[in-house]
Formats: C-alpha cells, structure tokens, sequence
C-alpha cells in the first residue's frame, strides 16, 4: 500500500494513470457498443467479426517494425500525437447513418490499429523514465488496474450511450476519452533516458548504423533489435512463455460464451456476472501484485501465475457449475495479472532504453500473432472437439508455460541489458525531425 501511495504521489504516474484509464474506458465504451450496433442492422457474424480481423492484421504486420519509430522519436509525442489522431479518426464514425456507409466503420478501425502499434511500445517503454526500476511492478499492476476498472465501468456506459443516442452518442463518448487522454498525457515533464555505457554486442552494429541511410538503417534498427531477442536467451525464453500462453488465451476469448451458454446452460445475464468476476479478479490482482513482489523472483511470480491459472482453468471444466465459474474466473483473474504484469516488468527492467520500443512492438505483435490461431482453432474446433475439452487444452498450454518459466529462466539479467554505444546512439539521431531529438 505504501508503495501505490508513493507512485500515486508521482506527478508524472499520476497523469499516465489518468490518461490509461480515461482512454480505456472510452476503449470499452466502442467494444461493447459497435459490435451489437453492427449486427443489430446486418445479422451477419462475419461484418461483426471484420471488424476485429482488421485490428488485428496491423497488429502482426507493424508492430514490431514500429518499435523502430519508438525508439527514435520522442516518446512522449508519440503518445499524445496518437490520442489526438485517434480522436479525429474515431469522430470519422459520425458519418456512419446506414448499413452501407459500414466500410468506414473497418477503414477507421485498421487506421487506428496502426496508430496503436506506435502508441502500446511507447508507453510501455517510457514507464520506466516515470518510476524507476524498483517500482515497475507495483506500476504496471496499477496500470492493470484500469483496464479491469475500464471492463466494468465502459460497457455500461456504451450500452446506455447506444440506446440513448444511438451510435453518434458512443462515437462521442470515445473521441472525448481519446482527447482527455491526449490532454492529460501533455503534462508529462520527463528527463531524455540515460543509457549506460556499451557493450561488445552492441558496438559491432556501430557501422552500418552509422552509414546506412533512409531505409536501410530503418531495416537495420529493426534487425538490431531482433538479434537483441536471439542474443538474450532470457527475452528469447520470455517470448516462447508468452507465446505459448497467448495461444491459449485466443482460446479461452473465443469459447467463454459458449461455455456459458451450452456447457452451463446460462444466459445472457450471467455470462455479464462472469465478465464481472473475471474485471473483479483483475482488480485485485493489481492491487496485490506489488506485495507479491516482494517475496517472488520474476521466475517464480511468471512461472507459478501461469501454473495456477491453467489448473483453474481446469478446474471451471471440470466443475461446470454457475457459482464454481463466477468464484473460480475471479480467482483466476489475479494470477492472469501476476503473469502479464511480470512479464512486462522484467522487460522494462531487463532491456535498454534504447531498445524498449522494438522489444516491446515485437512483444505485442507476438502476441496478435499467437491469439489468431488460439482463436481459429476454437472457432473451428469448438464443435468438433468440444468447448469442455479446447478449455482444457487452454488451461494445459497456460501450465506449459509456467513449466518453461520455472525451468530456463533461471539467468535473469540484474540491470538493464544490451546497451548501445554512443556512436550507434548518433547515428539514430541523423536525419531525425526536430521534434524527435528534443528532450521530453
């Protein structure tokens, strides 16, 4: 408590933490509205998914690509410039009146995800300029915090938004949350990142850095930043961790409704009480996070988070009853944030500054990459295999990678790793706008 009480007393944090959670509740405020918006007026399954598709794709195919950008430019630009071109985007949605003005609906949607791409490695990366290394757990736990706080506050607000006003009342309420975020964001004052001193690795990269141009040192970035991922065994190992786990997770997101509705024979109104629990789990795991912490090595709080949340997923299929769900996703929900959390903190603490941008945008282009199969094999399995079963493969993959976790990622770097040298740090500065090469 008295370390959230410390960050909480951080000017810097305290708008971050403001900003994320205004921005995602607008987030929920969409999610929840424009998917039952689009299939109240086609019927079609398909449209309702084309919009998630097209999120996705931008996701895979740029992420890693623009950590490059996030590692030249200033960061904290880049979060505001993102919240005020995602307001004017969203606001495209107003001219959205019938059925067959739908296609703006997927443009505005796979522009945003693009835009995104820049925006997620930025301020995952820039966490640690605003609260240290010793904090980052208990940060990012909190962070956590707003998107389960978001889970159950915007669907609501979406809902009443969309019977009320209909869609240009839910367009509103996500272009304001985008532009009070954007607001809030700009009063971050933050200090240019010190990088240590070189090391080898890093210096033999020194010359086609310092040489190349245009887009060549861009693909030379980029690849600086993959062979960071196959040098250090430890962030290659995180990486297998987080594949796996995400894997079932694509799962998990496509057959909880089905679970609920044919395996428990619930309706609607208790599936909402499921998504309650599994917010109300989330909430408590980023409140405790930061206790657990304290006595948990990285390894142990990532290995043993995933291990308990597959054996309570197994467990949900196995009981398969309304209150052991609701008890049970709630549960899950804190070791889900002990995972996720873990992993994020131990790459801001673990990676330079200089690389937290790409690591982070191959990190969250993993992650769209891995949830697309996880997703396609339920979707087409579920019928086949059954919704029982693909749960437990679910859980099964969430305990593989606790397994891997607890085995190989014994070497964990003690401080941040891979830095750069200097010259490498000019040559990313050639060429660069302004804007870029100013201090925070």
């Amino acid at each position: 408590m008295r370390s959230t009480l410390q960050l909480f007393r951080r000017r810097n944090f305290l708008f971050l933490w403001a900003a994320s959670l205004v921005s995602q509740i607008g987030d929920w405020v969409l999610i929840a509205a424009l998917p039952f918006y689009i299939y109240a007026r086609t019927g079609s399954a398909l449209a309702t998914g084309g919009m998630f598709i097209v999120e996705t794709l931008p996701m895979i195919a740029l992420g890693s690509v623009a950590g490059v950008f996030v590692d030249r430019w200033n960061r904290k630009h880049i979060l505001v410039t993102s919240d005020l071109l995602q307001c004017l985007l969203t606001a495209l949605l107003l001219f959205v009146q019938s059925p067959r003005w739908f296609w703006v609906i997927y443009v505005v949607a796979f522009v945003q995800s693009i835009v995104a791409q820049f925006a997620n490695p930025a301020s995952s990366a820039v966490l640690p300029q605003i609260t240290g290394e010793e904090q980052l757990v208990t940060a990012n736990g909190l962070l956590s915090v707003n998107n389960n706080l978001a889970r159950l506050v915007g669907p609501a607000l979406g809902g009443i938004a969309l019977v009320v006003f209909d869609l240009p009342g839910v367009v509103l309420l996500d272009a304001a949350s985008f532009l009070g975020s954007g607001i809030l964001l700009s009063f971050l004052v933050l200090a240019p990142a010190v990088s240590a001193a070189p090391n080898a690795e890093a210096q033999n990269t020194e010359h086609s850095l310092a040489t190349a141009t245009g887009l060549r040192r861009i693909w030379n970035e980029w690849t600086a930043g993959l062979r960071l991922v196959r040098r250090e065994r430890w962030i290659s190992v995180l990486f297998v961790v987080v594949a796996i786990a995400v894997l079932g997770d694509g799962m998990i997101t496509v057959l909880l409704a089905p679970f609920v509705g044919k395996t428990l024979h619930a309706n609607a109104a208790i599936f909402g009480w499921v998504l309650t629990a599994r917010g109300l789990g989330g909430l408590m795991g980023g409140l405790l996070i930061g206790q657990a912490n304290k006595v948990a090595r990285p390894r142990y709080l990532i290995g043993l988070s995933a291990l308990i949340d597959g054996l309570l997923i197994a467990c949900i299929v196995w009981l398969s009853s309304v209150p052991a769900t609701i008890v049970l996703i709630a549960v899950a929900g804190i070791p889900v944030i002990g995972f996720y959390v873990g992993i994020s903190a131990l790459l801001q603490s673990g990676v330079s500054d200089h690389y937290r941008g790409r690591i982070f945008g191959s990190y969250y282009a993993l992650n769209a990459l891995m949830v697309l199969p996880g997703m396609l094999f339920a979707s087409f399995g579920g019928d086949r295999i059954g919704i029982g079963p693909i749960l437990v493969i679910a859980g099964g993959l969430y305990v593989l990678a606790g397994l891997v976790a607890l085995v190989f990622l014994r070497q964990l770097p003690t401080s941040t790793s891979s830095q750069p040298s200097m010259q490498e740090r000019g040559a990313m500065d050639i060429d660069l706008p302004v804007q870029a090469q100013q201090a925070l």
